[in-house]
């Protein structure tokens, strides 16, 4: 009779920086693509949001565990309502001000506008004037709302600014929690690289 045993394996992975190195890979596509850069394009910018969203929730478990304990029902209802309710308690917790009219935190609304127009997916109907000379062909496509909201210089901003809000907050939560408080520990490496999670594993013979 073979001997058994009984494994009890534990471990967290780190949403944020998987999503985050997706992002990475789209717009890396993107910038090499020989057609359809569009879409790559798109794909990188609506990753790097889900990465700064799932930031939030990973920053948010550490800063205030007892808020995220009960997620749902804390963000259900004003002021903290939602992803922006989520961003202002953040920004609340560590004293931070900031200006949505700027960038970086203006990219974050942009892209904010942009995930809620895709996740709805509703039909894009536009309508548009265009003065032009007689000899001129006026493209019939290309007037809708993506396209106003998608581009090579989009997707290259919503990267740079996406990390550079990320890494200012993670930054300013390990100088505001006690270096010694077990719940630093993966605040004291930069927020987007590093291990993309961790895992142990202990096992015991069973009869």
């Amino acid at each position: 009779m073979k001997h058994q045993a009984v494994t009890h394996v534990e471990g967290e992975i780190f949403t944020h920086k998987e999503l985050w190195r997706c992002a990475e890979i789209q717009l890396d596509a993107a910038r090499t693509a020989e057609r359809g850069r569009f879409y790559f394009d798109m794909a990188a910018m609506l990753m790097a949001f889900f990465a700064y969203e799932a930031y939030l929730n990973f920053l948010g478990e550490i800063l205030a565990p007892k808020q995220w304990g009960r997620e749902r029902e804390f963000f259900r209802e004003p002021p903290y309502q939602g992803f922006e309710g989520k961003a202002q308690f953040i920004h609340e917790q560590l004293g931070l001000v900031v200006n949505k009219g700027n960038r970086p935190h203006q990219t974050v609304q942009q892209l904010l506008t942009l995930r809620d127009t895709l996740a709805h997916g509703k039909p894009d109907r536009f309508e548009k004037v265009v003065q032009h000379g007689r000899e001129v062909e006026v493209p019939l496509f290309g007037h809708g709302r993506l396209e106003n909201q998608v581009s090579a210089e989009c997707s290259e901003r919503a990267l740079a600014d996406i990390r550079q809000v990320i890494e200012a907050l993670h930054e300013l939560a390990r100088t505001r929690l006690d270096p010694n408080d077990d719940r630093t520990g993966w605040l004291r490496g930069p927020a987007l690289a590093g291990p993309f999670g961790y895992s142990s594993g202990h096992t015991k013979a069973v009869p």
